[in-house]
């Protein structure tokens, strides 16, 4: 019987370990070759021409490309490398933009997004996620740890230029990071407004919501022990990284914008966030549009939206 209890014990060992390790390995590990889409080598004779000719035409993608946006590096707070990329108005600019992308995706995603605040006479940032694109780092951690970085970023514009007035804006888990941002009291009142694109109330909740929609019930306690090994794993809890206490302490004026068929990050997380958040505040509702595509679905309520409110911060 006591061989039996310690091979059970060690096979149960060993099945817990795999699952946590299968867990990080799928969610929140380097996703570089697993997911990610395959880049086109740049025509840069075609960019060239789009500069010259095109840019008031093309498309938001080759725009940003034709831009030649600058690949910036600095050192965070830790003197790891971190990733941006910049694009600069062509006479100096008091006004800046920091722009964060989502799970899986790149700053190149933000093209949409760049290109109107780049009208509005904004210096634009997209800095590269955790675990995203240029990113030194080789763990996701959905916006945390990722606010210490754009917080590092926002010190480095305003060091360069104390009278910067900034935006930021967000989608998913940029959105996400953006508001755990905007709850820390280092932010500098140089930060004016926030638009937070289908941002989750808190990573724990957003994990239980996805295992339900694959098992169709909630079971939090599958997250008990992946919860501990990620903390060993990458150095960061999921329990802490909860935009809805970020934004209750936050002062920055923020837009709440979500899709009305959101379903992955569910529609009711918008109005939660909204409640609980303690600064001015509005929120915008894309009818129609699912996870992550409200600029997609309906770009002419989404850019005048974010355009509205922004302009009462930064005029």
């Amino acid at each position: 019987m006591k061989k039996f209890l310690t091979g059970a014990a060690i096979g149960a060992g060993i099945l817990t370990f795999a699952y946590c390790e299968l867990s990080h390995f799928l969610l929140l590990s380097d996703f570089r070759g697993k997911f990610e889409l395959p880049k086109n080598e740049p025509n840069f004779d075609r960019l060239k021409e789009i500069h010259k000719n095109e840019l008031d035409t093309c498309l938001d993608g080759e725009w940003f490309d034709a831009m030649f946006p600058q690949d910036t590096t600095i050192l965070n707070r830790k003197g790891e490398a971190i990733h941006a990329y910049f694009i600069k108005q062509e006479k100096p600019s008091h006004k800046w933009a920091i722009l964060a992308h989502g799970y899986t995706s790149r700053p190149h995603q933000m093209a949409a997004q760049s290109r109107r605040y780049y009208d509005h006479g904004f210096n634009i940032v997209t800095p590269s996620a955790r675990g995203h694109d240029k990113s030194e780092h080789k763990a996701i951690t959905m916006g945390w740890l990722d606010r210490l970085d754009v917080l590092d970023w926002i010190h480095h514009i305003v060091k360069a230029d104390p009278q910067v007035q900034i935006a930021l804006h967000g989608i998913s888990m940029g959105a996400a990071c953006m508001m755990n941002v905007t709850g820390e009291a280092e932010v500098p009142d140089n930060v004016k407004c926030l638009v937070e694109d289908c941002g989750f109330t808190s990573c724990w909740e957003q994990f239980t919501d996805v295992i339900a929609q694959n098992i169709h019930f909630k079971a939090p306690w599958a997250l008990w022990a992946p919860a501990k090994w990620y903390k060993l794993r990458a150095g960061w809890d999921i329990k802490e990284n909860n935009p809805i206490h970020q934004v209750a302490k936050s002062k920055v004026p923020t837009l709440f914008l979500h899709g009305s068929e959101d379903t992955f990050v569910p529609f009711r997380m918008r109005d939660e966030l909204y409640e609980a958040a303690s600064c001015p505040k509005e929120k915008v509702t894309i009818q129609g549009a699912e996870h992550a595509n409200s600029v997609d679905v309906d770009p002419e309520t989404y850019h005048a939206a974010c355009k509205a409110f922004v302009e009462k911060y930064i005029p």
